[in-house]
């Protein structure tokens, strides 16, 4: 298959490549690329390669075959929180590729995450898509930010200075017999240090994208934020009360806007809603994800 790579502000000498192993949107026009609701991505930087999430199922092994990526190469891998669209692939990748770390926050090995759906409570956790042996394996992150391999950083805590998505109301754990309001301490982010630069990785953003950006930045003052990739937990909701307003999605495109030159590459749990509000006044600097896809920032 022919690599459709798209370049923003390239540095030949410190090269860093994405390549969408798996995403909601399908590919334009291959259609043996799988998609889903999900998200994975692969990272090919100067000082090593690492896969960032695994998608519901085990697509991403399957696609990163079509895509001629050899997943056996990663240094590393991430998995950004504990709902199971981010760690069905875990399973067969730990498997497959047992020696190859994988690293999580503690929270998110939880089996008490769920949804609040039209039928009831649905359970989110990753227990029902890995198994004991998988969980075992992870490495927990315990400090606030670690660099887990030369050039990569988790950011575990994220300061919380603006509104939190709304759809996070449909989202919950169980605390013994009550359900209370997740507050997604399972969630971390990863930062790339890219020379001068920052590429942030964000699974979902459940604590909110500008907050996530404003800490990223705050541990990294000396450096700019070249490129976002991942999803804004923006989704279409048939609820009104868990869906940002049109006049809060501008809001939230200028606050994005004011991280001078960053390109964004989002999807999963962006809604087409959202995107296309945010896209209307955030341009080119707004990019959507489909499976399959691969860019070079």
């Amino acid at each position: 298959m022919d690599k459709q790579i798209t370049s923003f502000n390239l540095k030949p000498y410190a090269m860093i490549e994405c390549s969408v192993l798996l995403e909601n949107s399908p590919h334009p026009t291959d259609r043996e690329i799988i998609s889903e609701h999900g998200l994975s991505l692969f990272l090919s930087y100067p000082q090593g390669q690492f896969i960032f999430d695994f998608g519901q199922t085990d697509a991403c092994l399957r696609n990163s075959e079509k895509l001629g990526i050899d997943l056996e190469k990663s240094a590393f891998g991430i998995l950004s929180h504990g709902h199971y669209d981010h760690a069905g692939g875990l399973k067969k990748f730990h498997k497959t590729f047992p020696h190859i770390p994988i690293y999580a926050k503690a929270e998110a090995l939880a089996n008490n995450y769920i949804s609040l759906k039209k039928t009831g409570q649905s359970s989110i956790d990753i227990h029902g898509c890995t198994d004991e042996t998988c969980r075992n394996s992870i490495q927990k992150i315990e400090q606030d930010c670690m660099e887990v391999f030369p050039g990569v950083h988790i950011i575990s805590s994220i300061r919380i200075k603006h509104e939190l998505p709304k759809a996070n109301g449909a989202l919950l754990k169980r605390i013994g017999e009550d359900t209370v309001p997740d507050n997604f301490a399972h969630e971390l982010v990863a930062v790339i240090v890219n020379e001068e630069e920052l590429v942030v990785l964000s699974g979902c953003s459940h604590n909110g994208i500008v907050n996530i950006l404003e800490t990223v930045q705050s541990c990294f003052p000396r450096k700019k934020i070249n490129t976002v990739i991942g999803g804004f937990h923006l989704p279409d909701m048939d609820q009104p009360t868990l869906s940002e307003s049109r006049q809060e999605l501008k809001k939230i495109a200028n606050q994005l806007l004011a991280f001078d030159n960053a390109v964004f590459y989002t999807g999963h749990c962006t809604g087409q809603g959202a995107f296309s509000v945010l896209s209307n006044i955030m341009k080119d600097r707004l990019i959507a994800l489909h499976s399959g896809m691969e860019f070079i920032v």
